[in-house]
């Protein structure tokens, strides 16, 4: 297996948090009481909003369109499992969903404390 070593490409030495996401302490929750699903759809939303640069709070992205493919690629799921752990996930406020047209989705991470 390849060794990682830090500073490895030139946009980690500039900027050294490139690759790495800040999980919010109520992750853990997630991880520990959910199904597999349900962790796998939330970590994948938190990696395309506020794992990347946008115009939200702090500087990161708030919404993300993100179709059931790349769900199911992302967290090497079958469709029936990313079905299931979008709707658990929608079932209990973890995410919120709005349609940008007949079959595209964008989601959003809640917080804790927002509506």
């Amino acid at each position: 297996m390849p060794s990682c070593t830090p500073h490895s490409s030139t946009a980690s030495r500039t900027q050294p948090w490139v690759g790495f996401l800040q999980l919010p302490r109520e992750f853990d929750a997630i991880l520990a009481l959910e199904h597999k699903a349900v962790a796998q759809v939330v970590l994948e939303i938190l990696r395309q909003t506020i794992g990347r640069v946008g115009d939200g709070q702090a500087g990161r992205q708030e919404w993300a369109t993100i179709s059931y493919r790349h769900f199911a690629r992302a967290g090497l799921m079958s469709r029936s499992q990313t079905e299931f752990g979008i709707t658990e996930a929608l079932k209990k406020r973890y995410i919120q969903r709005r349609q940008l047209g007949a079959r595209r989705f964008e989601y959003y991470i809640r917080w804790k404390g927002s509506n």
